[in-house]
This record gives C-alpha cells, structure tokens and sequence, in this order.
C-alpha cells in the first residue's frame, strides 16, 4: 500500500541554520503555516486514504529545486518536520510509524516541489 503527495517546498526559514535572529514567536507561525499547509494539501490529495495507527511505513521524499544551489539535504529535511505533521494530522496517524526515510533531491526550474511517497511496510527487523 503506498500513497504519493505533491507538496509545495517547506518554508526554508525553518532550516536549522536559518538563524537570522528570528525570535520564537516568529519561527511558532511559521510552523502553523506549514502544519496548515500539510493538513489541507494532504486532504486535498488523499480522498479518505488512510494508513491504520500500527502500520510501519517508509518515507520517500524527492526535493525539487528551483535552482542549482542545493542546500544540504538533511536541513531541507529538518524544515519539512512541520508540514510532516500536517500530513500526518490528514492521514489520521503518527509520524512516528515512520521506520526508514530516503531522501533526495533534483531541479525542475518551473515546478519546484516536493513528492512524498510513504509506503506501508509488511515486516522491519528492529534491531535492539
């Protein structure tokens, strides 16, 4: 079972090294503003597909830029938590389910976005 999102970019003012003296009231709005975003996106997109609360799921997601300059992965992926949560809130379970993530990242100058792709995942071996 997997479903596949199109998302706008998250708000890059939630990178990890964006720390341009925003103050924590500023960066709380923006956070809602994403998580909002998810939400509606998601919903718009899911027409009631749901992943049950004790599914283990893989993330896939695919950064489309809209320039070459590449920022690093892992903060693109750090700014992408609060719309996470958005669709997460859409799909009625926990991010916490998510049991591999797989990140990359391309160009497309006319339609930068971002693709999520979770797939439902039938056995994991957790190692303890």
């Amino acid at each position: 079972m997997q479903v596949t999102l199109t998302m706008p970019l998250p708000n890059w003012d939630l990178s990890p090294n964006k720390k341009d003296g925003w103050d924590w009231r500023a960066i709380q709005k923006i956070k809602k503003q994403d998580i909002a975003i998810g939400t509606y996106t998601a919903l718009s997109q899911l027409k009631g597909f749901t992943f049950s609360k004790d599914d283990k799921l893989s993330c896939e997601l695919i950064f489309y830029r809209d320039n070459r300059k590449y920022p690093d992965l892992l903060n693109l992926h750090a700014s992408y938590k609060a719309m996470e949560d958005g669709i997460f809130i859409a799909l009625k379970c926990n991010d916490k389910q998510i049991k591999h993530v797989h990140l990359s990242q391309s160009y497309d100058e006319n339609n930068p976005r971002l693709i999520v792709k979770l797939t439902k995942i039938e056995e994991i071996n957790d190692e303890k």
